[in-house]
Protein backbone atom coordinates (compact mmCIF):
# COMPACT_ATOMS: atom_id res chain seq x y z
CA UNK A 1 0.00 0.00 0.00
CA UNK A 2 1.59 3.56 -0.72
CA UNK A 3 1.35 6.11 1.64
CA UNK A 4 -1.06 8.59 -0.36
CA UNK A 5 -3.52 5.32 -0.20
CA UNK A 6 -3.34 4.83 3.37
CA UNK A 7 -3.83 8.70 4.13
CA UNK A 8 -6.73 8.22 1.87
CA UNK A 9 -7.97 5.07 4.14
CA UNK A 10 -7.38 6.89 7.21
CA UNK A 11 -9.09 10.24 5.95
CA UNK A 12 -12.14 7.97 4.57
CA UNK A 13 -12.08 5.83 7.98
CA UNK A 14 -11.90 9.07 10.06
CA UNK A 15 -14.84 11.16 7.84
CA UNK A 16 -17.08 7.19 8.99
CA UNK A 17 -16.05 7.75 12.61
CA UNK A 18 -17.59 11.78 11.98
CA UNK A 19 -20.49 11.25 10.39
CA UNK A 20 -21.34 8.40 12.31
CA UNK A 21 -21.80 10.97 15.41
CA UNK A 22 -22.93 13.63 13.20
CA UNK A 23 -19.82 15.85 14.82
CA UNK A 24 -18.16 18.11 11.69
CA UNK A 25 -14.12 19.45 12.22
CA UNK A 26 -15.50 21.85 14.84
CA UNK A 27 -16.69 19.37 17.20
CA UNK A 28 -14.17 16.71 16.21
CA UNK A 29 -10.77 18.93 17.12
CA UNK A 30 -13.21 19.90 20.50
CA UNK A 31 -13.83 16.47 21.48
CA UNK A 32 -10.13 15.30 20.58
CA UNK A 33 -8.32 17.85 21.72
CA UNK A 34 -6.43 18.40 18.04
CA UNK A 35 -6.68 22.00 16.68
CA UNK A 36 -9.27 22.60 13.75
CA UNK A 37 -6.44 22.78 11.41
CA UNK A 38 -5.32 19.37 12.36
CA UNK A 39 -8.41 17.36 11.76
CA UNK A 40 -8.79 19.65 8.43
CA UNK A 41 -5.48 17.82 7.34
CA UNK A 42 -6.65 14.79 8.48
CA UNK A 43 -9.84 14.56 6.51
CA UNK A 44 -8.48 16.02 3.50
CA UNK A 45 -5.95 13.02 3.38
CA UNK A 46 -3.04 15.94 3.42
CA UNK A 47 -1.30 13.87 6.64
CA UNK A 48 -1.73 11.08 8.79
CA UNK A 49 -1.51 11.16 12.59
CA UNK A 50 1.47 10.66 14.66
CA UNK A 51 1.18 8.30 17.44
CA UNK A 52 -0.21 10.64 20.29
CA UNK A 53 -2.90 12.13 18.18
CA UNK A 54 -3.70 8.84 17.21
CA UNK A 55 -4.61 8.28 20.81
CA UNK A 56 -6.05 11.35 21.21
CA UNK A 57 -8.88 10.10 18.17
CA UNK A 58 -9.37 6.45 19.17
CA UNK A 59 -10.79 8.37 22.75
CA UNK A 60 -12.52 10.56 21.17
CA UNK A 61 -14.91 8.18 19.03
CA UNK A 62 -13.94 5.39 21.62
CA UNK A 63 -12.92 2.97 19.00
CA UNK A 64 -9.41 1.19 19.34
CA UNK A 65 -6.55 2.56 17.78
CA UNK A 66 -6.40 0.19 15.10
CA UNK A 67 -9.55 1.01 13.62
CA UNK A 68 -7.87 4.01 12.23
CA UNK A 69 -4.37 2.50 10.84
CA UNK A 70 -4.88 -1.26 10.73
CA UNK A 71 -5.56 -1.99 6.02
CA UNK A 72 -4.37 -5.36 5.90
CA UNK A 73 -1.33 -4.50 3.65
CA UNK A 74 1.91 -2.57 5.20
CA UNK A 75 2.66 0.89 4.02
CA UNK A 76 5.75 1.69 1.74
CA UNK A 77 8.24 3.56 2.83
CA UNK A 78 9.89 5.42 0.54
CA UNK A 79 11.70 7.83 2.59
CA UNK A 80 12.31 9.32 5.89
CA UNK A 81 10.63 12.32 4.60
CA UNK A 82 7.71 10.41 4.53
CA UNK A 83 7.96 9.41 8.20
CA UNK A 84 8.66 13.47 9.38
CA UNK A 85 5.49 14.12 7.57
CA UNK A 86 3.14 12.51 10.26
CA UNK A 87 3.78 9.25 10.25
Amino acid sequence: MTIERWQQEFADRLRNKMNERGWGIRKTAKESGLSIMTISKYVNALVVPRCTELMKLANAFSVNPSYFIEFGEPVEFRNKEVIDNGI
